[in-house]
């Protein structure tokens, strides 16, 4: 999926085109949130907190789409590239329906790059955009020094995300698995489980490499294809 930039700098950020609101697997403690966000995205400014297997990045990515599917502009920043861009990036985002901010943590306490974050979040309130926010801690908002922006973000409607459980990780990369069109067998799936890290940004890159590997080779995936992959005995 391409995504709208400001006109001063360009991003290469891919979004995934798989993450939607209607494929997010969420826990019973994320309902609210979901229902929250499809119907009221742009009606509040949103910022959300939780671990980095949380699923913060699928949400504002399933916002981008919600938003194209709206016939509305949107952006997506995420601040996690901080160290090789300039806070200029965060100007003119008025311009947009809604920007969607993701990795808030990355730059607390930086003072510049929170003047920048303060005045973006002014242009976007005063041309009627919304924001959509994330963070790893709701306690980013203590090691942020501008307290105006403070005041800022704590004027949003405010959501923890739960993590999964091991069984909705599964599942997770099963929809995903899917979505992507892959003959994927649960064996195959309970194998990654039980070899690999946990969480489930690297389930889905996992995912996404094996992908490009069946693609490349034009084999199912299979054990033996997701051993050739990664090495694993």
């Amino acid at each position: 999926m391409s995504f709208s930039a400001p006109d001063q700098l360009t991003l290469d950020v891919k979004l995934h085109a798989y993450n939607t609101f209607d494929n997010f697997i969420e826990s019973k403690k994320n309902e609210q949130l979901l229902n929250q966000l499809r119907s009221e995205l742009f009606e509040h400014n949103i910022f959300i907190w939780g671990r980095f297997s949380s699923g913060r990045t699928h949400l504002l990515h399933a916002a981008l789409h919600h938003a194209k599917e709206s016939g509305r502009a949107a952006v997506y920043i995420p601040l996690r590239d901080s160290a090789s861009l300039t806070p200029n990036f965060l100007k003119n985002l008025g311009k947009f329906d809604l920007v969607c901010i993701d990795d808030a943590q990355y730059v607390a306490g930086d003072s510049e790059w929170e003047m920048a974050f303060f005045a973006a979040f002014n242009n976007a309130v005063e041309n009627g955009s919304r924001l959509f926010i994330s963070s790893t801690y709701e306690q980013t908002l203590s090691g942020i020094k501008l307290r105006d922006l403070v005041s800022r973000l704590q004027s949003c409607l405010t959501f923890q995300i739960h993590d999964l459980d091991d069984d909705r990780k599964r599942a997770a990369v099963l929809q995903q698995a899917k979505a992507r069109g892959l003959g994927i067998s649960e064996p195959v799936v309970d194998y990654l489980m039980a070899r690999s890290e946990r969480s489930l940004p690297v389930l889905m890159k996992l995912l996404e490499r094996l992908d490009d590997k069946s693609l490349q080779q034009k084999r199912r995936i299979t054990i033996p294809l997701v051993k050739e992959a990664t090495g694993w005995l």
